[in-house]
């Protein structure tokens, strides 16, 4: 099956699982969070890849996506996981909290004075400091 072909499912699923004005029913729910976060998936681990793909990344992605930088291509992922969180997807949701930029800045900020405190060097600091939005470790001297 072909990445077009994937997301043009997703992309159905979402549009025939969204209700007009009528509370959302479980069934549309679980689809519409599934259909959201999967998507996500996908746009965050080709955003991943995006340097390594070079001139020929646009050809591969849909239509949405064609003309988005890596840094869109994250901020697209991230709202389509705030939405698959929104229809009660909790791995989503813990996702796109972990994907919110001024999070990701604040925890670089603490990183930085932790490294300041523990001397800045020789064993102390944050393991896992890797800039893809999800917590580090705090390693011990």
């Amino acid at each position: 099956m072909h990445t077009s072909s994937i997301w043009s499912d997703l992309t159905t699923a979402i549009t025939l699982s969204t209700p007009g004005t009528e509370a959302q029913e479980e069934s549309q729910r679980r689809t519409l969070a599934s259909a959201h976060t999967q998507r996500a998936w996908l746009v965050y681990k080709a955003a991943a890849k995006y340097e390594s793909l070079g001139e020929s990344a646009g050809a591969m992605l849909p239509a949405e996506l064609r003309g988005l930088d890596k840094e869109g291509m994250e901020e697209w992922a991230r709202g389509e996981f705030e939405r698959g969180g929104a229809c009660g997807n909790e791995v989503a949701r813990g996702i796109a909290r972990g994907m919110n930029p001024v999070r990701k800045l604040c925890g670089k900020i603490v990183g930085e004075m932790m490294r300041g405190e523990m001397g800045g060097g020789g064993g102390g600091g944050v393991e896992g400091d890797d800039d893809d939005g999800l917590e580090g470790t705090v390693k011990g001297g």
